[in-house]
């Protein structure tokens, strides 16, 4: 019995279950490289620097109106993804722990279980995922 519209089969027992992980994975590492570069621009005294939303998993985001001084990644200050910023440490956590489990290197994967840990310790775990760029507004001075 599936529960979607479509099965995807990814291997032996476990295999959905760390796809779905290393898939939240990617996502979060992706975030906070979206985040960070934007803190850069901003701290260097670019406005809005790039395009980079169109690169980023969040593409669905509405952008920020004209002259608003945007939220986190460059979306609506209202607007929220719906996933706790603590759900997504967890899976960073399940991905990182995955990878250690079976003796391969992850060095990035460690560094953004890191992050995220922090920004769960800092922000808390019910915030959404975008408010993971407290972090960099508070570490850099800067309002994204």
């Amino acid at each position: 019995m599936s529960v979607g519209r479509q099965v995807f089969r990814c291997g032996g027992l476990g295999s959905g279950h760390a796809m779905k992980a290393l898939a939240n994975y990617v996502n979060a590492g992706a975030l906070v490289n979206l985040i960070e570069a934007l803190a850069i621009g901003r701290k260097f005294g670019a406005r809005k620097p790039g395009d980079g939303g169109r690169l980023h998993p969040h593409v669905h985001r509405p952008p920020a109106s004209a002259g608003e001084e945007g939220h986190p990644a460059g979306a609506d200050p209202q607007f929220t993804t719906g996933m706790a910023l603590g759900l997504i440490a967890k899976d960073v956590s399940i991905a990182a722990n995955f990878g250690h489990a079976i003796g391969a290197m992850t060095p990035l994967a460690d560094r953004v279980l890191e992050i995220w840990r922090k920004g769960e310790a800092d922000i808390g775990g019910t915030a959404d995922q975008t408010e993971i760029a407290r972090l960099w507004e508070e570490g850099n001075g800067i309002r994204l």
